[in-house]
């Protein structure tokens, strides 16, 4: 993770960018990085869709939890073993957490009519289980 701005440019022209912050937290030693950026997508009236996210991970890197919301709904694609390739439209917020328990994240990707959808994944990203329904867990926010 670099702390900072970043750009990047795609093969037509289009450009995202990302400004991050990191602040140590010192109860564990694990970090959280602040992000606020704009996707090299567009919304309807040609605007570059901007994010803010965090995250947190722990001394040995690994992601503890995270979330992600749009300014913009965006759609994405996730490939599920019950149904195959799924594409969600209209997503303004994802929220993923570990669980030691399960060594498994919880995924929860919300649209803007407040429909959930849940992930389990793998460590290695892989989706092991779906559901469209109920919220996970709590929301996580950084003050």
């Amino acid at each position: 993770m670099n702390i900072g701005r970043s750009i990047e440019f795609n093969k037509d022209g289009g450009v995202a960018w990302r400004q991050a912050v990191g602040k140590c937290d010192l109860s564990d030693g694990a970090i959280i990085y602040k992000y606020d950026g704009g996707l090299n997508q567009f919304d309807m009236l040609g605007h570059i869709i901007e994010y803010s996210a965090c995250e947190k991970v722990d001394m040995n890197n690994k992601l503890l939890w995270s979330w992600a919301t749009y300014s913009t709904p965006v759609a994405q694609s996730f490939q599920c073993p019950q149904v195959g390739c799924l594409k969600i439209k209209d997503i303004v917020k994802v929220e993923s957490e570990y669980s030691e328990w399960s060594a498994s994240y919880f995924t929860t990707v919300t649209t803007v009519n407040g429909d959930n959808h849940r992930f389990v994944t793998s460590p290695a990203g892989t989706v092991t289980w779906y559901e469209h329904g109920f919220i996970f867990y709590r929301n996580r926010t950084v003050a």
